[in-house]
């Protein structure tokens, strides 16, 4: 299984505000979008819940929790074991504690960087200790997505 984590952060690392995303910007919606279609992905219930309890259309989501939760078309698992071994490529998408415990596993790492500072209260953790930037996939007025993939001396 190959873990892979896109995100999204201001210039000051911010990556949510009161369990929500703090900026509202199409086209790197549409990216993500993109580039998630059909794919696995996995995130934290505090996540799922800022997205309105609603599952992305044409993915499959995994909810990590500690917490007892049911949704409809949702997978909820309670240790990263709990992962069926048939997946191929499983998609890290927040939040900051489910970035910070899957980081290390992830050996590339789908970054837009949101060209402003702005107030939050989660922040996307450290990570270039652990990466190697590749290049910039998309640049616009807003914001730039940067490739990054894991260091090989991990």
């Amino acid at each position: 299984m190959i873990f892979k984590a896109i995100a999204a952060m201001s210039l000051n690392g911010v990556i949510g505000k009161n369990n929500a995303l703090p900026w509202h910007i199409s086209e790197e919606l549409q990216w993500f979008r993109q580039k998630t279609l059909h794919q696995t992905l996995l995130m934290g219930r505090k996540t799922f819940e800022s997205m309105g309890k609603r599952v992305l259309p044409q993915r499959t989501t995994y909810i990590l929790t500690h917490t007892q939760a049911e949704y409809p078309n949702v997978r909820i698992i309670h240790r990263v074991e709990d992962l069926p071994e048939s997946l191929d490529t499983v998609w890290i998408c927040g939040g900051a504690n489910i970035y910070q415990q899957f980081l290390p596993k992830c050996s590339e790492l789908f970054l837009s960087v949101i060209y402003e500072k702005i107030e939050g209260d989660a922040f996307f953790p450290e990570f270039k200790h652990l990466f190697v930037q590749q290049e910039v996939l998309k640049q616009t007025k807003q914001f730039e997505v940067q490739y990054w993939i894991r260091c090989h001396n991990l």
